[in-house]
């Protein structure tokens, strides 16, 4: 529970973040997405998204199984694993989604990409739990030697996308100036790529 401890304020503070807003991604190639992805989404997005699990398992999971396939032996997706930075720090606890860059299925070795769930419908409220999973992956990174310049981290409510990126030598959070939708889910699958393509 200690990543969800933490409001923007309070990240900022005890981490000495510099935050800014403005578009990380000018230029977005979009992805083709498969006949399978388009027609679970349609039906996803009928069904009552009552709940986070509901909008997990209708929405977002379909999303990352697609780009999981797109990009098959560079990447393994984690969800619902307890991920441990630094327990002294209160980097620790279960996150949503944590995407690895390794192929290694069985544990997390490289995190470069986090994703948070926002409860009822409301993003601002979790950027402060996801910008700390960033922090955390940054310190895991610093910890195994992987040297990974960003980190990036999304909130999400299944429909609507909102990005950021974590510098990790001069520990600045940008945070997307623009919010990206599910009726554009090419672009999302795009922005994922443009990330992979960036850490690989």
């Amino acid at each position: 529970m200690a990543y969800r401890q933490f409001t923007i304020k309070k990240i900022v503070d005890e981490f000495k973040l510099d935050i800014e807003y403005k578009n990380i991604f000018d230029k977005v190639r979009k992805l083709n997405i498969s006949d399978w992805l388009n027609q679970t989404l349609e039906y996803g997005l009928n069904m009552p998204l009552v709940s986070e699990k509901a909008r997990s398992e209708f929405i977002i999971a379909p999303i990352l199984i697609e780009f999981q396939n797109i990009n098959i032996d560079k990447i393994s997706i984690f969800s619902g694993k307890n991920f441990i930075a630094d327990k002294s720090k209160k980097l620790n606890g279960e996150c949503d989604f944590i995407l690895s860059l390794s192929n290694i299925k069985s544990e997390i070795i490289a995190p470069i990409f986090t994703i948070v769930e926002a409860k009822q419908e409301k993003i601002d409220i979790w950027i402060g739990q996801c910008i700390a999973q960033m922090i955390g992956a940054k310190i895991f990174n610093e910890k195994s030697n992987f040297n990974i310049a960003n980190i990036y981290g999304c909130v999400t409510t299944g429909e609507d996308w909102l990005f950021l990126k974590l510098n990790a030598k001069s520990n600045k959070i940008t945070i997307n100036n623009k919010k990206y939708y599910i009726d554009d889910v090419e672009s999302i699958l795009g922005i994922f790529q443009s990330i992979i393509n960036k850490g690989s």
